[in-house]
């Protein structure tokens, strides 16, 4: 990852640490970049939150390693700023021991699998001739538009510290709005579409014709033998939808109702595209859910929608 921003309390400091930092089962990463952040005073029953804004390392030669990881020192100094000395400091469970007699030192660190959620019209949607600009401005009734959509990219499988990350039983939802119908989806598995790894991929329920109920894709639902494991495969998918006659009418002008869509822990900002990411979290692996909306159309409206997050 690349930090982008970070706390006001916080800069980067050294790798290694100033203060050794809990070495069990793993230290600090060498490639890590490490901030040391002074809080102040942290009172009984209270929190303080350090939120740093991180993207994907582009350098596709990067570790694909997500380390997600704190540590709190707690030293002791006397008054002329010594550190406290007696009783000595003995060894810590670790192996290490610190130069003072230490009030603590915790750590945790968290698994985490980062993700990518792409959906991009594909051409125009208007009959039209000549057609208008891009985006289109008008769509009108019977007009169909096409739309490719990439989940998957996983990375983040080689974070030090954890014997066995995979990604599994993975669900893309299609949240289709109201005035838009079903028309057709291609082949996932298909030559040129979704990557090595992808496999055993259900369409549920198939739609029917011009059918405008929210359908799904899932894949790698085999516990044992298609679990995901290493960076960068993807799940792609071309849509096809056709816009309906459940529409209003408003100075000539036909007016598509969006979608009004609640998600549970990701919202993207775009009012009439919404991807949310659902995952349920095990020792041994994770299971995605993943959903993607189309754009509603307001006389032909649409909008490219890109998600990035960490599960």
């Amino acid at each position: 990852m690349v930090v982008q921003t970070a706390p006001k309390r916080c800069s980067v400091t050294s790798n290694p640490t100033p203060l050794p930092v809990w070495q069990s089962p793993v230290g600090i990463p060498a490639t890590a970049s490490v901030y040391e952040c002074d809080v102040g005073v942290i009172r009984p029953g209270r929190t303080r939150r350090l939120t740093f804004d991180v993207v994907k390392n582009p350098d596709v030669n990067a570790d694909d390693d997500l380390t997600f990881r704190a540590d709190v020192i707690g030293e002791i100094t006397l008054s002329d700023g010594m550190p406290l000395w007696f009783p000595v400091p003995a060894p810590r469970g670790d192996g290490i021991t610190d130069r003072a007699n230490n009030y603590t030192i915790d750590a945790i660190r968290a698994r985490v699998v980062g993700y990518n959620l792409l959906k991009s019209q594909l051409g125009i949607c208007s009959e039209n001739n000549p057609p208008p600009a891009s985006p289109d401005s008008e769509v009108q009734i019977g007009e169909e538009c096409e739309f490719h959509i990439e989940s998957g990219g996983w990375f983040g499988f080689n974070t030090p510290g954890f014997t066995y990350i995979a990604v599994q039983d993975i669900q893309v939802i299609d949240q289709i709005p109201d005035g838009q119908g079903y028309l057709w989806s291609n082949d996932p598995l298909g030559p040129g579409m979704s990557t090595a790894q992808i496999q055993g991929v259900s369409l549920n329920p198939p739609p029917l014709p011009l059918a405008e109920d929210w359908f799904d894709w899932t894949f790698n639902t085999d516990p044992v033998n298609e679990r995901i494991t290493v960076k960068d495969h993807w799940f792609r998918v071309d849509v096809r939808t056709r816009l309906l006659t459940i529409l209003s009418i408003s100075s000539r002008r036909l007016i598509s109702t969006p979608a009004t869509v609640a998600t549970s822990c990701h919202r993207h900002s775009k009012p009439f595209s919404t991807i949310h990411l659902q995952t349920s979290k095990s020792f041994t692996h994770l299971d995605h859910r993943q959903s993607v909306s189309h754009p509603s159309f307001v006389a032909g409206w649409t909008s490219r929608s890109l998600s990035r997050g960490w599960s």
